[in-house]
């Protein structure tokens, strides 16, 4: 019985981060919209309800990082390029906290690019002590 109720928690959690990731892309996509036509502030609104809803979700929801990334990329350029839109007390952070998270995607794969190449050179040192 256990086990499936942890199964059923499971696919509930599936099932919601999957949700959360469509209702991420959709804001996304109004924001996209809302940049076409030049409201600018409309476009920061909904980037910035994506970062705030990854802050508050943190605990029980995984946001998307690379979605994380696209927010807080997109709404530095809004804010870099001085829009008419109403600041916050976050603003100034943008880029840096868009580097951290581009930094710790890319570390990721790094670290397992390296790791592959680490034992494929092993591997590649047995096949030559093997075929000499």
């Amino acid at each position: 019985m256990e086990e499936l109720l942890e199964q059923m928690i499971r696919r509930a959690t599936t099932e919601a981060e999957e949700a959360h990731r469509q209702r991420v892309a959709a804001q996304h996509g109004l924001a996209a919209l809302h940049i076409v036509r030049e409201e600018w502030d409309q476009a920061a609104e909904l980037y910035r309800t994506v970062l705030r809803q990854a802050e508050e979700l943190r605990d029980t929801l995984n946001t998307d990082m690379l979605q994380r990334l696209h927010a807080l990329h997109n709404l530095d350029e809004l804010v870099s390029a001085r829009r008419p839109i109403p600041p916050t007390t976050r603003d100034h952070r943008l880029k840096q906290e868009a580097q951290e998270l581009r930094a710790s995607y890319v570390g990721k794969y790094t670290t397992l690019v390296e790791q592959t190449l680490s034992s494929t050179s092993d591997l590649s040192v047995e096949v030559d002590e093997h075929a000499a």
